[in-house]
């Protein structure tokens, strides 16, 4: 027990101690309001951020040990009364409500004022001269395709109809036509012999035909003879061997019946009748297995020879038949193989004398001459943009090859040049045929010439919309096809347009499209539909819906929080 009370004794001690500790730190910064304490009432507050007054002049002593000062007791309320200050602001919450309140009933919107104004939208391409007819020349051949150059006219030679443009080495091609004339004339040889041939085999197939179906007809007939003449004379005739063995039975049975009774009645010697007896008696045993004989003969051949021989008959008609008309089956593939044969003799003929025809056609067409009078250019136009000349002018020098029926020169007709312009997809709605301009070409860059769009393209080619436009120009400048530069055009011109920028405009779920005007009166902005014209970069033009001197909102976002 004596432990724990010397523990709680040292606790205590120690907490008086802390305690002691921590008032005298709070009070060390403010001596002097300790000695003025008690002229100061205990409810008066002391300023949150107002400085200690000044120190007195004798400094206050310090306390001997660990003494509690007489000016502690005041500490605590003062303590106390900070507390409210800190706690202030809360107090006064509703008026700061109500300033944020009239904040917002102030809130300020960016807009612009609308003025009416100037529009323009120019439209601006890559451009290259072109003359308004031009010919593309090829050397166009239907047989003939080994084109090897001798000479060629200069790139940029003016030439008059009828001109020769490129000359050709023909000595192969003269050769060729050599060839070919004696290959057609030997099919047309070997035509007239199978024509001869085919009307021979014709006719021989047709006496074929005739002869078979002619067998065909007579194995019918032979076997219906056979089967009903045979067969009845062959029953016939053993019937009437049958019945002549059976009477010639009956005779000698009569013969010795008759010669029994004669010898019963006459006085013949005994031998004599024995003899006579026997000899009849004999010849009626021999016509009895004569009879049976006929008779086996007869019932054989009725029952088996003759329906057998009937069945071969049969059989062998039917083989035969089966011949004959495979015969006559071979005989169509046959006619077919021959007619089939005659016409590819046909065929070759026609083909290599039309390829000879063509071959010797093709002469004119290898004098490579100049359809009109113009200008000769190396290289061909492809939508718009001329070929690239390094790629051609090879091809024009001796001994090069050309490829038959492919452009490789341009015959320019120099009475009208237009240009060949390509715009892009976004620039497509602000165009229209007729629409004004300029063109400036790179050899003269300070030069405007007046330029009118003449044709559009509705369909892109393959990704840009192929025109056209007449362009004035001036004698003076050396302009040629070919060269390019920069056509603007004048796509929108207003004077008097009402713009906003994008960002004011919005869109409603229906497409339609609205901006927010500020309401002077109220301060509040108000949704108003607008219908939009054209746009000439961040601003759009505004056609219905708004009016000059209206307050518009720069941005929806301002109202309408994304």
């Amino acid at each position: 027990m004596n432990r724990i009370h010397f523990f709680l004794i040292g606790t205590l001690i120690l907490g008086l101690a802390c305690g002691s500790a921590v008032l005298l730190r709070a009070e060390e910064p403010v001596p002097p309001a300790e000695e003025k304490a008690p002229e100061t009432p205990a409810e008066e507050k002391v300023p949150e951020n107002k400085p200690a007054e000044k120190p007195a002049e004798n400094p206050v002593e310090k306390p001997d040990g660990v003494e509690k000062p007489a000016t502690s007791d005041k500490a605590p309320e003062a303590r106390a009364t900070e507390v409210p200050k800190e706690e202030a602001p809360q107090a006064e919450t509703p008026k700061e409500e109500e300033k944020k309140e009239e904040k917002k009933e102030e809130k300020k919107y960016e807009t612009l004022t609308l003025k009416s104004g100037p529009l323009k939208i120019d439209v601006e391409t890559d451009a290259v001269l072109l003359p308004e007819q031009f010919q593309k020349i090829q050397i166009r051949t239907k047989q003939w395709t080994t084109l090897k150059v001798q000479s060629a006219v200069p790139h940029g030679t003016m030439v008059r109809k009828g001109d020769v443009l490129v000359t050709l080495d023909l000595e192969d091609y003269e050769e060729k036509i050599k060839t070919s004339r004696r290959e057609l004339e030997l099919a047309r040889q070997s035509l007239l012999r199978a024509r001869t041939a085919y009307r021979l085999q014709k006719k021989v197939a047709a006496w074929d035909a005739a002869v078979t179906r002619r067998s065909r007809e007579e194995a019918v007939d032979r076997f219906e003879f056979t089967k009903k003449w045979d067969y009845d004379l062959n029953t016939r005739n053993m019937e009437f061997t049958l019945k002549a063995s059976e009477f010639s039975l009956k005779s000698q049975r009569k013969e010795l019946e008759q010669l029994q009774k004669m010898y019963a009645e006459n006085d013949l010697t005994e031998t004599t009748e024995e003899i006579m007896l026997e000899r009849q008696q004999r010849a009626v045993e021999g016509m009895e297995l004569q009879f049976q004989a006929a008779k086996g003969r007869y019932e054989w051949t009725k029952t088996r020879a003759i329906p057998r021989f009937i069945r071969n008959e049969k059989e062998t008609l039917e083989r035969k038949l089966a011949q004959i008309d495979a015969a006559m089956e071979n005989l169509v593939p046959d006619e077919k193989t021959r007619d089939l044969n005659m016409a590819a003799e046909e065929v070759k003929f026609r083909k290599l004398e039309k390829e000879f025809r063509e071959l010797e056609k093709d002469r004119e067409a290898l004098e490579c001459r100049a359809p009109a009078d113009g200008l000769v250019l190396y290289g061909v136009l492809d939508n718009g943009k001329w070929s690239d000349f390094s790629k051609y002018e090879p091809l024009l020098k001796e001994d090069e090859t050309l490829t038959a029926n492919k452009p490789f020169l341009t015959l320019c007709k120099m009475d009208a040049i237009c240009l060949s312009l390509a715009f892009a997809e976004k620039e497509y709605s602000h165009l229209a045929v007729g629409m004004k301009g300029f063109f400036r070409p790179t050899a003269y860059p300070e030069w405007e010439l007046p330029t009118v769009l003449t044709t559009l393209a509705t369909m892109p080619t393959p990704d840009k919309y192929r025109a056209t436009a007449k362009v004035t120009l001036d004698p003076s400048l050396k302009l040629w096809p070919g060269m390019g530069g920069k056509a603007t055009f004048f796509a929108v011109r207003k004077t008097n347009a009402l713009l906003v920028p994008a960002t004011a405009v919005g869109r409603e779920e229906d497409l339609s499209r609205y901006v927010y005007v500020l309401d002077k009166e109220k301060k509040e902005p108000a949704k108003r539909p607008v219908k939009l014209g054209k746009k000439s970069g961040e601003k759009w033009e505004i056609l219905d819906g708004l009016e000059a001197s209206m307050e518009v909102l720069k941005e929806i976002n301002a109202v309408e929080q994304p």
